[in-house]
């Protein structure tokens, strides 16, 4: 399966592996899976990892997926980094980013893992209350 996923409930973390080819079917499965599952409370942060996967989705396609993912972001997924080294994918990710600003999300593209999580890190510390 070239969208494996693993959650960390005690810091609301919700990490996407994609590996090999990845499809608009292993989209759809992906989404599927994630609204089922009852660790994704408000407020999960999401690092999606596409540093091993060929991608084979169109940019036709993204609206589309955008609009399909907005159960998982209503569910609480509220900041999303995408870690993409091929250009493609990272412009994948710029476009998605685009359509999803019209969703209750950030989206942010990254060619560096380290500056992803320090992103998400910084939306925990914007959530957290003032002491």
């Amino acid at each position: 399966m070239p969208l494996q996923y693993s959650v960390c409930p005690e810091e609301q973390f919700l990490l996407v592996t994609a590996s090999g080819d990845c499809r608009r079917g292993d989209m759809d499965d992906l989404r599927a899976r994630l609204l089922a599952d009852d660790r994704i409370v408000p407020g999960t942060k999401m690092l999606f990892d596409t540093r091993g996967a060929v991608s084979h989705l169109p940019f036709s396609d993204l609206k589309d997926i955008a609009n399909r993912l907005k159960g998982i972001f209503d569910k609480g997924v509220t900041t999303v980094a995408v870690v993409a080294t091929s250009h493609l994918i990272y412009s994948l990710a710029t476009t998605f980013g685009v359509f999803a600003r019209y969703q209750p999300v950030q989206v942010k593209p990254f060619r560096n893992i380290d500056e992803a999580r320090a992103w998400l890190g910084s939306k925990v510390e914007e959530a957290a209350p003032a002491a």
